[in-house]
């Protein structure tokens, strides 16, 4: 017999079972590191999603809080300027729309914070005029606008309502008159002393936009504070009127910041600047009938959003003549909400 051949029979059979040995450990240990692998993941998607519910209800509880005493309002116009007392802005935080939604996570430090006053200059020759807009910035972007459709003859009339003068009523007989409807921004004060004046400026077809709570120049307040300005503004206007808030909002001042922008479009309001202004907000100050009239006839021009105030006694007696004015330009007159 020959032994020899026997042994190598038997040698490469051992190493064949060897190796067989090996691949099944090999698979017993992929199978265990996979059953690992996957409590792992459940582990982890479960605290995600349990995160996720805790944040959800701390939004909750914070719309269903709201402070809306004047006390409040005041304290919080005092705390604007107190670094001490306005908190930094989370790096990422959730942005809650108008409708009460949460949306993707927005880092909204990614968005300049620095301060700009809105200013325009105004042409004779009647051309669209230019506005103060950080360079390589587009304010459409950012649902901002300070004028409306520059290729039709339209004007938007817009007036902004901090507190009332006593010469609304008069404005909204003029508009009613005439069968025109404009804007107004009114704040949360306003709302709160004037609510069937409110409801008078719905019921004639108007809108109502929000110009947040106590006033602020929005980009000194953070992102919690900006949502907040904005949310009580609206929620008054429910409760105390019945109607809700238009989707427009007028930056108190004119003074906003890129992230302001941001946040206010991420709400889904619509930010309006205006084209058109002059010195007439001062009621112990007023200008002219004529002085206004002729602001008018020399700097219109296509699209024109003019900003007017409700306590002034002389936009009040000149707004007639601008109406006259503008309908010999053969302008008409819409609302925001036709914006082009």
């Amino acid at each position: 017999m020959d032994y020899t051949r026997i042994m190598r029979k038997e040698n490469v059979l051992r190493k064949c079972m060897i190796g067989l040995v090996g691949v099944q450990a090999g698979l017993t240990l992929f199978a265990a590191v996979t059953t690992v692998g996957q409590k792992n993941k459940s582990s982890i998607d479960q605290k995600a999603t349990q995160a996720v519910t805790v944040e959800s209800k701390q939004s909750a509880n914070e719309k269903e809080n709201p402070k809306s005493d004047k006390k409040h309002a005041i304290k919080e116009k005092a705390d604007v300027n107190n670094k001490d007392a306005v908190p930094t802005p989370d790096a990422t935080v959730l942005p809650a729309t108008q409708a009460g939604k949460m949306t993707k996570k927005t880092n909204y430090k990614k968005y300049s914070n620095t301060s700009i006053g809105w200013g325009v200059s105004m042409h004779a020759d009647h051309t669209t005029p230019g506005g103060n807009v950080p360079k390589g910035i587009s304010l459409k972007k950012y649902q901002a606008y300070y004028v409306g459709n520059t290729k039709e003859k339209v004007m938007y009339l817009t007036f902004d309502c901090g507190y009332e003068g006593g010469y609304t009523r008069k404005i909204l007989k003029t508009l009613k008159k005439e069968n025109l409807k404009a804007i107004f921004f009114v704040t949360k004060p306003f709302i709160e002393e004037n609510p069937k004046l409110v409801k008078k400026m719905k019921k004639e077809g108007h809108l109502v936009g929000n110009h947040t709570c106590t006033h602020p120049q929005l980009s000194k307040c953070n992102v919690a504070k900006i949502r907040k300005e904005i949310n009580d503004c609206a929620k008054t206007m429910k409760k105390l009127t019945g109607y809700n808030m238009d989707a427009f909002i007028r930056p108190p001042e004119g003074v906003y910041s890129l992230r302001a922008l941001k946040v206010i479009k991420d709400m889904g309001y619509k930010t309006i600047l205006w084209s058109i202004a002059y010195y007439d907000y001062d009621p112990q100050n007023q200008p002219s009938v004529d002085y206004v009239v002729n602001k008018f006839k020399t700097y219109y021009h296509k699209g024109a959003i003019p900003l007017l105030h409700i306590v002034s006694k002389a936009d009040c007696e000149a707004l007639p003549k601008i109406i006259r004015l503008m309908h010999s330009k053969k302008y008409h007159f819409k609302t925001l909400n036709e914006l082009d």
